[in-house]
Protein backbone atom coordinates (compact mmCIF):
# COMPACT_ATOMS: atom_id res chain seq x y z
CA UNK A 1 0.00 0.00 0.00
CA UNK A 2 2.79 2.16 1.18
CA UNK A 3 4.37 1.56 -2.52
CA UNK A 4 1.42 2.78 -4.20
CA UNK A 5 1.22 6.10 -2.36
CA UNK A 6 5.16 6.78 -3.53
CA UNK A 7 4.69 5.84 -7.03
CA UNK A 8 1.54 8.15 -7.09
CA UNK A 9 3.50 10.99 -5.57
CA UNK A 10 6.28 10.63 -8.17
CA UNK A 11 5.01 9.47 -11.15
CA UNK A 12 3.49 13.25 -12.10
CA UNK A 13 7.18 15.07 -11.00
CA UNK A 14 8.50 12.77 -12.91
CA UNK A 15 6.28 12.92 -16.09
CA UNK A 16 6.12 16.51 -15.51
CA UNK A 17 9.64 17.38 -15.86
CA UNK A 18 10.01 15.31 -19.38
CA UNK A 19 7.12 16.82 -20.81
CA UNK A 20 7.96 20.28 -19.88
CA UNK A 21 10.17 19.96 -22.57
CA UNK A 22 8.42 19.58 -25.84
CA UNK A 23 6.78 22.25 -27.37
CA UNK A 24 3.23 21.27 -27.66
CA UNK A 25 0.10 23.42 -28.63
CA UNK A 26 -3.22 23.19 -26.70
CA UNK A 27 -3.93 20.58 -28.66
CA UNK A 28 -1.35 18.47 -26.13
CA UNK A 29 -1.11 15.21 -28.85
CA UNK A 30 -0.31 17.56 -31.83
CA UNK A 31 3.16 19.24 -31.63
CA UNK A 32 3.66 23.06 -32.26
CA UNK A 33 6.62 23.88 -34.43
CA UNK A 34 9.17 26.04 -32.93
CA UNK A 35 9.96 27.93 -36.41
CA UNK A 36 9.43 28.54 -39.67
CA UNK A 37 11.98 26.70 -41.92
CA UNK A 38 10.81 27.85 -45.63
CA UNK A 39 8.73 29.78 -47.25
CA UNK A 40 7.85 30.97 -50.99
CA UNK A 41 5.60 32.62 -53.15
CA UNK A 42 4.69 31.29 -56.83
CA UNK A 43 2.05 32.63 -59.22
CA UNK A 44 -0.87 30.70 -60.41
CA UNK A 45 -1.39 31.15 -64.24
CA UNK A 46 -4.96 32.16 -64.95
CA UNK A 47 -5.16 28.56 -67.10
CA UNK A 48 -4.26 26.81 -64.72
CA UNK A 49 -7.83 25.06 -63.18
CA UNK A 50 -6.77 25.70 -59.61
CA UNK A 51 -9.77 28.03 -57.69
CA UNK A 52 -8.94 30.89 -56.55
CA UNK A 53 -10.48 33.87 -54.40
CA UNK A 54 -11.16 36.84 -56.19
CA UNK A 55 -9.89 39.76 -54.86
CA UNK A 56 -12.36 41.38 -52.14
CA UNK A 57 -12.58 37.51 -50.58
CA UNK A 58 -9.49 36.32 -48.34
CA UNK A 59 -7.21 33.81 -49.32
CA UNK A 60 -8.10 30.06 -48.29
CA UNK A 61 -5.46 28.34 -45.83
CA UNK A 62 -4.77 24.61 -46.06
CA UNK A 63 -2.78 22.57 -43.77
CA UNK A 64 -0.74 19.28 -44.01
CA UNK A 65 0.29 18.19 -40.28
CA UNK A 66 2.21 15.15 -41.84
CA UNK A 67 4.27 17.41 -44.17
CA UNK A 68 4.36 20.10 -41.54
CA UNK A 69 3.53 22.67 -44.18
CA UNK A 70 0.98 25.58 -44.80
CA UNK A 71 -0.68 26.91 -47.91
CA UNK A 72 -2.18 30.28 -48.73
CA UNK A 73 -3.87 30.73 -52.27
CA UNK A 74 -5.47 34.17 -52.86
CA UNK A 75 -5.47 37.28 -55.48
CA UNK A 76 -4.18 40.04 -54.61
CA UNK A 77 -4.24 43.75 -57.09
CA UNK A 78 -1.34 45.41 -58.47
CA UNK A 79 0.18 48.43 -60.05
CA UNK A 80 0.78 48.29 -63.76
CA UNK A 81 0.51 45.07 -65.91
CA UNK A 82 3.64 45.86 -67.55
CA UNK A 83 6.22 47.11 -64.17
CA UNK A 84 4.12 45.51 -61.60
CA UNK A 85 4.07 42.00 -59.71
CA UNK A 86 3.26 40.00 -56.07
CA UNK A 87 5.79 39.71 -53.84
CA UNK A 88 6.03 37.69 -50.42
CA UNK A 89 7.01 40.95 -48.26
CA UNK A 90 7.46 38.71 -45.02
CA UNK A 91 6.73 35.57 -43.58
CA UNK A 92 7.34 35.34 -39.95
CA UNK A 93 6.43 32.74 -36.94
CA UNK A 94 6.32 33.33 -33.11
CA UNK A 95 6.45 29.85 -31.66
CA UNK A 96 5.17 31.26 -27.93
CA UNK A 97 1.56 32.62 -29.80
CA UNK A 98 2.11 29.83 -32.52
CA UNK A 99 0.92 31.96 -35.48
CA UNK A 100 2.68 32.71 -38.46
CA UNK A 101 2.08 35.99 -40.29
CA UNK A 102 2.02 36.33 -44.05
CA UNK A 103 2.33 39.92 -45.90
CA UNK A 104 1.74 39.10 -49.47
CA UNK A 105 1.89 42.62 -51.43
CA UNK A 106 1.37 44.11 -54.88
CA UNK A 107 4.44 46.05 -56.22
CA UNK A 108 4.96 48.38 -58.80
CA UNK A 109 8.76 48.27 -60.12
CA UNK A 110 10.45 50.50 -61.89
CA UNK A 111 9.93 50.88 -65.55
CA UNK A 112 13.47 50.25 -67.99
CA UNK A 113 14.93 52.48 -70.54
CA UNK A 114 13.21 50.29 -73.33
CA UNK A 115 9.43 50.63 -71.51
CA UNK A 116 6.58 52.68 -70.15
CA UNK A 117 5.11 51.41 -67.21
CA UNK A 118 0.72 51.11 -68.10
CA UNK A 119 -1.46 53.04 -65.95
CA UNK A 120 -3.68 49.91 -65.28
CA UNK A 121 -4.54 48.06 -62.39
CA UNK A 122 -3.84 44.36 -62.64
CA UNK A 123 -4.82 40.86 -61.17
CA UNK A 124 -2.60 37.92 -60.07
CA UNK A 125 -3.37 34.67 -58.38
CA UNK A 126 -0.76 33.27 -55.82
CA UNK A 127 0.38 30.45 -53.24
CA UNK A 128 2.32 30.74 -50.96
CA UNK A 129 4.10 27.88 -49.16
CA UNK A 130 5.44 27.83 -45.49
CA UNK A 131 7.31 24.93 -44.12
CA UNK A 132 7.73 24.48 -40.58
CA UNK A 133 10.28 22.00 -38.70
CA UNK A 134 7.53 19.92 -36.68
CA UNK A 135 3.88 20.24 -37.23
CA UNK A 136 1.92 23.67 -38.02
CA UNK A 137 1.20 26.73 -36.15
CA UNK A 138 -2.40 26.91 -34.86
CA UNK A 139 -3.27 30.14 -36.31
CA UNK A 140 -2.13 32.02 -40.07
CA UNK A 141 -2.74 35.39 -40.48
CA UNK A 142 -2.84 36.47 -44.05
CA UNK A 143 -2.23 40.06 -44.41
CA UNK A 144 -2.75 41.19 -48.76
CA UNK A 145 -1.96 44.64 -49.49
CA UNK A 146 -2.50 46.33 -53.09
CA UNK A 147 -3.22 49.35 -54.50
CA UNK A 148 -6.83 48.91 -54.22
CA UNK A 149 -6.18 48.59 -49.97
CA UNK A 150 -5.09 45.98 -47.71
CA UNK A 151 -7.37 43.34 -46.18
CA UNK A 152 -6.62 41.24 -43.18
CA UNK A 153 -7.51 37.46 -42.59
CA UNK A 154 -6.48 35.09 -39.57
CA UNK A 155 -7.27 31.47 -40.19
CA UNK A 156 -7.25 29.13 -37.45
CA UNK A 157 -6.31 25.56 -37.93
CA UNK A 158 -8.64 22.81 -36.55
CA UNK A 159 -7.56 19.45 -35.34
CA UNK A 160 -10.68 16.99 -35.21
Amino acid sequence: MRRRALLASTVPVVGGGCLSRVPTSRFASHPTPTELTASALNRIDEDESEEVPDTDEPPTTSFDEAESTAQLVGTVSYASTTCGDISLSSAQYDADEAMCTVRVVGTRNAPSTEQECTADIAVGSYRVTLEFDDGVPERIEAIESGPDGTQETEETYSRV
